[in-house]
């Protein structure tokens, strides 16, 4: 349809195009569902891992996701016949891109992957996803660039960027604005202080928000599914929220780590936009091997909360080969459980 509306120009009236009207825009919304209207879960401009583990590569509407894919980069096509050798020379690939940074731990490591396999596996399981807190012992440590490696690759450019808020109100505003932009990641950048709130809690472990719109008396109720991330030094983590986040921990032990030479790729982001459409295609090679083995099931412990995040992520990354990027929730536990410190002192 085409909306048009009278405008005096001089002495005429003449027809010029208009938006349709608020009513009609209204009405349209509470119908909902329409018979040969599509429903659209979200878009992709890279391609879209199925429940499956088949892979929708092909520009346009899929209608098993629900996910329109139109790519601005060409990226190499994922053959059916992916087993467990492609996944691990796909994972040696992957491991290059962070070589230079120095983890405390080999999981760690493993739970940089986890940040990473995340957005690219959103459509195939249901429920929400952990935070993947990127912090280190120093600052200049590397925290911003190590998350925005996952952002080039998986979006091309560097992930947007939100500020975080102690106030559980505020936070609760920052969230609905995020709900209300759909953005499939998230970053809150250089925390500083007590990590953690009921708010980023709730949102943390649902994937639909709904809130009043800032303003109006009005009510909304949108999917809220980002991936989450968050850097800082030394953060130090909620208890309630320690069991929502997934650790990425740097550990660098010069004085002066911004002074460090003699790094593999040392212009990192331009080399992954160069090498974009590969690297991707070797995240989503690892997901894809995983479900077409059948998904064999690792023998991990339960995550509350993420079962249809660990049972795709996680136990793909175990089965590549890496340890379990759960494991870096001990020891965040451990130092930010506050409350538990306190109550054992009693």
């Amino acid at each position: 349809a085409t909306f048009m509306k009278f405008v005096r120009q001089g002495d005429a009236i003449v027809e010029v195009p208009a938006h349709p009207a608020t009513w009609l825009v209204s009405a349209v919304d509470a119908r909902g569902e329409w018979s040969g209207i599509r429903h659209l879960l979200g878009v992709s401009d890279a391609p879209v891992l199925r429940p499956d583990g088949s892979i929708w590569q092909t520009p346009g509407y899929d209608p098993i996701t629900g996910v329109l894919f139109e790519h601005a980069t060409t990226f190499p096509t994922i053959p059916d016949g992916i087993n467990i050798d492609d996944a691990d020379a796909a994972l040696c690939e992957l491991l290059e891109v962070v070589g230079d940074f120095r983890f405390e731990a080999e999981e760690h490591k493993a739970a940089w992957l986890a940040g990473l396999l995340t957005p690219l596996a959103r459509f195939a399981f249901e429920g929400p996803t952990p935070l993947f807190l990127i912090d280190a012992n120093i600052r200049a440590a590397g925290k911003g660039l190590l998350a925005q490696t996952i952002g080039f690759i998986v979006l091309g450019r560097e992930m947007p960027v939100s500020s975080y808020s102690k106030d559980s109100d505020e936070m609760r505003k920052k969230i609905t604005s995020i709900a209300i932009a759909g953005d499939r990641m998230i970053l809150f950048d250089n925390l500083e202080g007590l990590f953690g709130n009921d708010s980023l809690d709730r949102a943390l472990t649902s994937t639909f928000w709904k809130d009043r719109i800032l303003g109006k008396s009005q009510e909304i109720e949108l999917p809220l599914i980002p991936a989450w991330y968050a850097t800082g030094n030394n953060v130090q983590v909620a208890a309630d929220t320690t069991r929502r986040i997934i650790h990425v921990r740097l550990d660098v032990l010069d004085e002066h780590p911004e002074d460090r030479t003699g790094f593999k790729h040392p212009n990192l982001l331009p080399w992954i936009a160069e090498h974009r459409g590969v690297l991707l295609t070797r995240a989503i090679t690892i997901l894809a091997a995983y479900c077409r083995a059948g998904r064999p099931a690792q023998n991990l412990t339960p995550f509350g909360s993420f079962e249809g995040w660990s049972s795709v992520v996680r136990e793909a990354i175990v089965w590549a080969g890496l340890p379990d990027p759960c494991l870096t929730r001990r020891r965040l536990a451990e130092s930010s459980d506050t409350t538990a410190d306190v109550v054992g002192q009693l």
